[in-house]
C-alpha cells in the first residue's frame, strides 16, 4: 500500500472516530452532528446552522474585549472545555487509533 493511501485510510478513520466522539459530548456550546458520509470520496458533517456572529467577526470588528466581556466568555467557554476535553481523552485512549 503506497504511503499516500496509508495517510489517507488514516486521516479518513480519525475523522470518522472524532465525529463519533464529538456526536456523544453533550453541551450547549458544542454542535451536534446531525448526519455524516462520504460523496465523492470527501468525507462530510452536517451541523445546525447558528444564527449570530463569531467571536473572529466581533474582534474584527471591535479590535479587542472590555475585560468584562472577556471574563464572561471564558465563564462560558470553561464547561465547554471541560466537556471537549473529556471527548480528546476519549480519542487518546482509543487502541484502534493509528
Amino acid at each position: 500500500m503506497g504511503v499516500r493511501l496509508q495517510d489517507a485510510l488514516r486521516s479518513d478513520y480519525r475523522i470518522e472516530r472524532e465525529l463519533e466522539v464529538t456526536a456523544g459530548l453533550q453541551h450547549p456550546h458544542i454542535l451536534p452532528v446531525l448526519a455524516n458520509g462520504a460523496r465523492d470520496g470527501l468525507l462530510y458533517y452536517i451541523t445546525p446552522f447558528v444564527e449570530g456572529e463569531s467571536l473572529r467577526i466581533r474582534l474584527a470588528r471591535e479590535g479587542k474585549l472590555s475585560v468584562d466581556d472577556a471574563v464572561a466568555i471564558l465563564g462560558e467557554l470553561k464547561p465547554f472545555l471541560d466537556e471537549a476535553r473529556r471527548g480528546l481523552s476519549a480519542l487518546r485512549s482509543d487502541p484502534a487509533r493509528p
